[in-house]
């Protein structure tokens, strides 16, 4: 008996260490992404921000091509500065696409270039993130 268990118990722990591989990598590429994203609003430019997307993206709403993603961004850059950004992630998994689903609160605070007051806004994002040429946002919306 205690010899037929053992191949069993065997199977569970290595299916276990794979289980626990992947769901790591999961989770680094989920928090290495939201990373470049904040650090692209706080420190970078407009075109790394856009590098960030697919071709085409579905943004808040509606879909995109690269170049009006990119173009959604050099507005956004141009009229406003980030003066924080962060994220809270609530939960994170793998659909049967083989997609990653975020489901985040973003923390970001703005303000005007014109000298306006600074805005702060907290909102629940759904951000869904596939493979190309490294991991992209296929799709963000506010929830």
């Amino acid at each position: 008996m205690r010899s037929k268990l053992l191949p069993l118990i065997f199977a569970g722990v290595i299916f276990s260490f794979f289980s626990f591989n992947a769901n790591a990598q999961v989770s680094e590429i989920v928090f290495d992404f939201l990373s470049r994203y904040s650090n692209s609003l706080l420190y970078g430019n407009y075109q790394s921000h856009a590098a960030l997307f697919s071709d085409p993206t579905y943004f808040e709403g509606r879909y995109y091509t690269k170049q009006q993603i990119t173009n959604v961004a050099k507005n956004f850059y141009s009229k406003n500065i980030t003066l924080s950004h962060s994220w809270k992630v609530l939960d994170y998994h793998v659909n049967s696409k083989g997609m990653i689903l975020i489901e985040a609160i973003e923390y970001q605070t703005i303000r005007p270039r014109n000298g306006g007051r600074a805005n702060s806004t907290a909102q629940k994002k759904l951000i869904f993130l596939g493979y190309e040429n490294g991991y992209k946002c296929f799709s963000k919306t506010t929830e």
